[in-house]
């Protein structure tokens, strides 16, 4: 079948791809999705303005830009981990801080509230 539209209530396929062997794919496994680049297994790239997500588990975060954080809590295997406030502009360590190389020349903390033990 070959059309330049089609109108469907619903298309049952375990994968689509783009018009070349060589575009990207969209798989569809019990779990959810994934999704592919270059006709290949290699996992690709989702761009999208806003998303509304309950919950993302992922083992490598990478920010190019600003996170807005709102709100924001990060758990660890299980365990909450950082929570921010938007209402006084603070977050909240519940666990261990490493920071082993401060790059910048002048670094200030201007309140700083330790519950536990504090080392320098």
């Amino acid at each position: 079948m070959a059309a330049d539209k089609a109108d469907v209530n619903g298309v049952n396929a375990s994968w689509v791809q783009g018009r070349s062997t060589s575009d990207g794919w969209i798989s569809f496994p019990q779990g959810g999705i994934n999704v592919y680049r270059d006709g290949a297994q290699q996992w690709g790239t989702v761009a999208a303005d806003k998303a509304d997500i309950n919950g993302v588990d992922l083992q490598h975060l990478n920010v190019a830009g600003e996170v807005v954080a709102s709100g924001l809590t990060i758990y660890k295997n299980g365990t909450q981990w950082l929570q921010t406030n938007e209402t006084t502009d603070s977050f909240v360590f519940d666990k261990r801080i490493d920071a082993p190389a401060v790059t910048t020349s002048e670094a200030y903390i201007t309140d700083l509230e330790v519950l536990g033990r504090f080392r320098r």
